[in-house]
């Protein structure tokens, strides 16, 4: 795996406080403030509707109409556009499962494990590939 330059780090880290003050400034809006704020509400290019976090992460980034991210769009037969840069949503982790020998937790059994950044395009980002 490509190891990361110093730099390269950094600017991660700088990304990912901007997009935790964004998800904080969510976090302190009322329901009805954040429905306000998603006027079109983003969708997956599988026609998915985002979480209201989410949406309201992409709106606040400049908005977005139907976003996925790198590899979907090479499947769906797009590209993205040279020099594009992607939206940060928040993504879970994954799911932890109680083993059997474990005593079940109902309220908390497929609870995810965390969220990291996930990086998404919008339509508008991305190009009809060319086949060669």
């Amino acid at each position: 795996m490509k190891q990361l330059t110093q730099e390269q780090k950094e600017r991660a880290k700088e990304r990912r406080q901007k997009l935790c003050a964004i998800a904080r400034s969510i976090s302190k809006m009322t329901a009805d403030e954040r429905t306000r704020l998603v006027n079109d509400w983003p969708t997956t290019i599988e026609g998915h509707r985002l979480s209201l976090h989410n949406a309201c992460m992409i709106a606040l980034q400049g908005g977005a109409s139907v976003v996925a991210g790198f590899r979907q769009w090479k499947k769906a037969g797009r590209s993205v556009k040279k020099g594009e840069h992607g939206l940060g949503i928040w993504v879970p982790l994954g799911v932890s499962k109680k083993s059997d020998d474990e005593q079940p937790d109902t309220a908390n059994n497929d609870s995810p494990t965390g969220f990291t950044v996930g990086t998404v395009f919008d339509i508008s980002q991305t190009e009809t590939a060319v086949a060669i």
